[in-house]
């Protein structure tokens, strides 16, 4: 694939890993690159924890376990209910992992979290350092989950990757999520899209597999730097505009989407929605080569 190679992260060869959330749209791709990152490993799946688990072992395996927490129903659009599900579960996901930790060796959590969401909007490129401005229930929700992360690594000694981040697209033609997956997935015969959001407002988009490819290699620094505890943000080289990513998908279809959206008439006056963030990691070369939106869905014509 174009962007990120098939690349082998040696030193997690030497670690155990259980993730939580392995038939999730992210999962699955974390899945994939471990398996191809470790290629002695034997690969289970099973459902516990009240989702999908995946656990992965190695004859080199000896220097500790690695949980993986890339899972959760709830989304940027969810309710306060809809998070406050999600996070019931979580905490069952915690109480599992505090009888898992091995006792002899090194555990290390690596938690998904958004940072497309708890920083909040505005024109300063969001750094790990930012303060998060959470403007909705599930930005607080992932905050509410990175704070009791820390709290149980703390307590067990563990140590901790919570990784915030940014937009994602191509998730499943049979799941839309976000704007981009959304536009690809309108039928022929819709009337009209009407898009209450002020078209200027501009994010990073990245492939699911992209980011899992990036993660790994975040967590191969991590666990190799002596440091016990990261946030760190992942991101696209990438962005768009909304009104940029309308022309792109109506160019790769056969139906004219640019004709279908219209704008509210307040969307001009709506707040600009623009989350860009920067870290202060190094996100190596794989930084430059993020497959693009046009990349990805061209050719494209349906």
């Amino acid at each position: 694939m174009k962007g990120f190679s098939k690349h082998i992260f040696h030193d997690l060869q030497s670690f155990e890993f259980h993730l939580r959330g392995s038939k999730g749209r992210l999962g699955r791709e974390i899945l994939d690159a471990l398996v191809t990152s470790i290629p002695n490993a034997v690969c289970t799946e099973s459902t516990r924890f009240g989702g999908s688990y995946a656990s992965l072992t190695s004859p080199d395996s000896n220097l500790g376990r690695v949980f993986i927490l890339a899972s959760g129903k709830a989304t940027s659009s969810s309710s306060q209910l809809e998070c406050d599900n999600d996070y019931s579960q979580f905490q069952q996901t915690l109480r599992a992992l505090e009888g898992a930790f091995t006792k002899t060796g090194i555990n290390c959590l690596v938690y998904i979290s958004s940072g497309g969401s708890v920083y909040g909007s505005g024109q300063e490129i969001k750094l790990e350092s930012s303060v998060p401005n959470p403007a909705n229930s599930y930005a607080f929700h992932k905050l509410r989950q990175e704070k009791d992360v820390t709290d149980l690594a703390i307590t067990y000694g563990a140590k901790l990757l919570i990784i915030r981040l940014a937009n994602a697209f191509l998730a499943s033609p049979k799941e839309p999520k976000g704007l981009v997956d959304s536009l690809l997935s309108v039928e022929p015969g819709t009337s009209q899209l009407v898009l209450y959001v002020n078209p200027e407002s501009r994010k990073q988009y990245g492939l699911f597999g992209d980011y899992a490819q990036e993660l790994l290699r975040s967590l191969s620094e991590f666990l190799s730097d002596g440091s016990s505890m990261r946030v760190q943000n992942i991101f696209s080289s990438n962005s768009y505009s909304v009104r940029e990513i309308i022309e792109i998908v109506s160019n790769a279809r056969s139906i004219n989407i640019q004709d279908l959206c219209i704008f509210d008439e307040y969307s001009s006056n709506l707040p600009n929605d623009s989350v860009i963030l920067g870290t202060k990691y190094n996100q190596g070369t794989s930084q430059h080569n993020w497959k693009t939106i046009e990349e990805a869905i061209y050719p494209r014509k349906t």
